[in-house]
């Protein structure tokens, strides 16, 4: 403990506290994204009246089509 403090290691806990901040963090940001880009896509679909976007398209600068495709690949293998 002594050796701990002197090097300014930080204990258990606060690795542990830091670890599930950054854990939230992503996560949060992971939903915020996925939340945009199917707000993109719903914003798609009521523009050109289906949701059935080219895989190379791009909507408001993100590329709807390829997340578009990737989030068909996780449904159909059970991973969304």
């Amino acid at each position: 403990e002594a050796l701990r403090s002197v090097l300014l290691l930080p204990d258990r806990g606060d690795v542990q506290r830091v670890a599930e901040r950054t854990v939230a963090t992503v996560a949060r940001e992971l939903v915020d994204r996925w939340e945009r880009m199917f707000g993109l896509l719903q914003a798609f679909r009521e523009r050109e009246g289906y949701a059935n976007v080219p895989r190379r398209h791009e909507e408001d600068g993100e590329q709807l089509g390829a997340w578009l495709q990737r989030q068909r690949q996780l449904h159909k293998i059970g991973q969304l």
